[in-house]
């Protein structure tokens, strides 16, 4: 009906056609606002793909999905020695430094202790973990959002690091927008 109000002849279709325009502006303004609140809902989370340090081959992924009272820290690794591995947030967004010393220092939100979440590798040669972390924030300035995820080989030793120094840390992933490929 709107299509042929758009279509009329000018004798007395001018008011329709109009009419019509009016109609169908609004319904794509209302299907826009309905697609943006959909894709917002479903908006991936934060992470990205293992960059590997220190010379490992380490692969895989790590995600945080947000929660209503925090986030769901979920890690993916593979091609990396048998063991336990601790994943600690860092707070610089940054993986390029060969022994992740970019990623700067351990990290806990304001008021908060900083935590190593503890995952070891399954007789599959995989770690893979999910775990429920209440009361960390995503956005900025207190937030995860623009930090980084560092991977640490082995249950003790400094979380630390110095330019150049070997260290414990294998593998980084810094939290940006989550590539939708990941979910």
């Amino acid at each position: 009906m709107l299509r042929q109000a758009l279509l009329m002849p000018s004798s007395g279709g001018a008011l329709a056609r109009a009419a019509a325009v009016v109609l169908l502006l609004a319904a794509g303004l209302t299907s826009c606002d309905a697609t943006k609140t959909i894709m917002e809902s479903r908006a991936p989370g934060l992470g990205g793909k293992i960059v590997p340090l220190g010379g490992s081959a380490a692969k895989g992924f790590i995600v945080i999905k947000r929660r209503t009272d925090g986030v769901t820290l979920i890690v993916n690794l593979n091609d990396v020695r048998p063991g336990i591995y601790r994943v600690v947030f860092h707070a610089t967004g940054n993986c390029k430094s060969p022994n992740g010393f970019s990623a700067g220092p351990p990290w806990a939100p304001p008021g908060r202790e900083i935590e190593a979440y503890n995952g070891a590798m399954n007789a599959d040669g995989l770690l893979n973990m999910s775990i429920p972390i209440s009361g960390i924030p995503v956005d900025p300035p207190d937030g995860i959002y623009g930090r980084s995820v560092v991977v640490h080989q082995g249950i003790s030793g400094s979380l630390d690091t110095e330019p150049g120094v070997r260290n414990n840390r294998i593998a980084c992933v810094v939290l940006n927008e989550a590539s939708e490929f990941l979910f």
